[in-house]
């Protein structure tokens, strides 16, 4: 009987229990082990490339409009008095601008006419603002700050200091620009003047300092 229960006994033996433990501290492992190095490969990724940027000069100028400024001499109001000078339509101009200067570099804008302005006449200039963005420059201290003849040897600046900037377009923006024409009183201009119809070509250009 007693050999009976011994062998009752060895048949509930608990190998199976003692075989499955190695092999899930196994598998733990292997997944702790590919979590680990699926995260050090995602923080070591790395790669980059390069943008390129190129910023070109840039001086461009224009006017708030292309129809010419017109002036008229006409009869005074009495006899014996000088000619009038009259405006048909608005004298003044906006001038716009934009501007991209290398560095430490300014601008200057100056104007000069065609040398057709006819005898015994006066053609001035008188300049201010500009406003808009950035360095616009100014035209305080500039030979048209007030009213000023305009001549033909393309040395007068309207406007100087322009850095990099731009003026906009707007009926307020850029420089003010207002004409006016006079009549001399120099008795030898005064007899130079004849009845004609000309136009007077006004350049504006603006150049590196």
């Amino acid at each position: 009987m007693s050999d009976h229960t011994l062998c009752m006994t060895t048949a509930r033996s608990t190998r199976p229990t003692t075989h499955l433990r190695p092999k899930l501290r196994g598998t733990a492992w292997l997944i702790a082990g590919l979590l680990t190095g699926s995260v050090m490969a995602t923080e070591n990724a790395s790669n980059d490339h390069e943008v390129e940027i190129i910023i070109n000069e840039v001086a461009m100028l224009d006017f708030s409009s292309a129809s010419p400024v017109t002036f008229e001499i006409v009869a005074p109001a009495q006899a014996g008095d000088i000619p009038e000078v009259q405006s048909a339509g608005d004298s003044s101009r906006r001038l716009f601008f934009t501007s991209i200067v290398n560095h430490g570099e300014t601008r200057t804008i100056r104007v000069a006419h065609d040398d057709s302005v006819p005898a015994g006449l006066r053609l001035r200039l008188q300049a201010s603002g500009p406003s808009g963005t950035g360095t616009i420059g100014t035209t305080n201290g500039n030979a048209f700050a007030s009213p000023a003849v305009i001549t033909s040897n393309g040395n007068q600046v309207v406007v100087s200091g322009i850095g990099s900037g731009y003026t906009s377009t707007g009926s307020s923006a850029g420089a003010e620009l207002n004409y006016s024409l006079s009549i001399s009183n120099t008795p030898n201009d005064l007899s130079s003047l004849v009845a004609q119809t000309g136009e007077v070509t006004l350049t504006y250009t603006m150049g590196v300092d």
